[in-house]
């Protein structure tokens, strides 16, 4: 019987491969992403493409994009490279791209990456061809190879790059999810077993800064620096007075 499951499963599969995507959720690279089911869907297929799909996430700061590149990081290792679009320039990343040969390049905050030099990801996400002249000598080669990228805003990013990417709304947490992920973030991450420390930091952050600007970055800076609910209240009051 067990055996006859199995084979209607694996023909299931093929004819609604987006299940198979759902039913190995639970152990997929982003298992410690709390919810976003569907956008965990969309970079999942991504991945498992044969041909390269870029995905473009965007969205206001402390929403969770940058954490998708970090676990697409983890998982493939020296398949995948991660840069910081501020501090990305032509040269590096054409030179990792030569002699590393990633499948897939992640880039956190492409916006901050100089028109000029998007070209390079133009190239390589239209053609999968880059090239580069130095010193009078060119070289080129055929690099197949998926771009996944995040984005506070695309305003400064070249509409032909643009067009080639997936874009993806990245939406901020509510209350309830806020204080879920949060909670597992200072449990799990920052080891504080501390039940009424945790959840007066949450709260002192969602508090002062409400729905669209309370960030998980600021509860781990406060994790970091409160040995107690009277250190959390004055480190948020302090931090969140000075931007005020």
């Amino acid at each position: 019987m067990n055996g006859l499951n199995k084979l209607r499963n694996t023909i299931s599969d093929l004819f609604h491969p987006t299940l198979g995507l759902r039913k190995n959720n639970g152990d997929n690279i982003f298992n410690n992403i709390y919810s976003r089911d569907d956008i965990k869907q969309i970079i999942l297929m991504s991945l498992k493409a044969e041909h390269p799909v870029h995905v473009l996430l965007t969205g206001s700061p402390g929403c969770g994009k940058t954490q998708f590149l970090e676990n697409i990081k983890a998982h493939f290792k020296d398949k995948a490279y991660f840069t910081i679009g501020a501090h990305s320039t032509k040269a590096g990343m054409l030179n990792y791209l030569f002699e590393k040969r990633p499948r897939f390049l992640l880039i956190d905050e492409i916006e901050h990456i100089p028109a000029k030099d998007q070209a390079v990801l133009l190239s390589l996400m239209q053609s999968q061809i880059i090239s580069e002249t130095k010193y009078g000598k060119i070289r080129q080669t055929q690099l197949k190879c998926s771009v996944f990228a995040t984005s506070n805003s695309t305003k400064k990013m070249l509409d032909p790059l643009l067009s080639r990417f997936v874009m993806i709304n990245v939406e901020k947490y509510n209350y309830e999810e806020f204080k879920e992920i949060a909670t597992k973030v200072l449990t799990e991450r920052e080891n504080i077993e501390d039940e009424n420390l945790a959840m007066t930091i949450i709260d002192e952050v969602w508090k002062n800064m409400g729905e669209d600007y309370a960030n998980i970055r600021d509860i781990i800076k406060i994790a970091r620096l409160a040995y107690n609910e009277y250190d959390a209240k004055l480190i948020t009051r302090t931090m969140f007075g000075s931007r005020n």
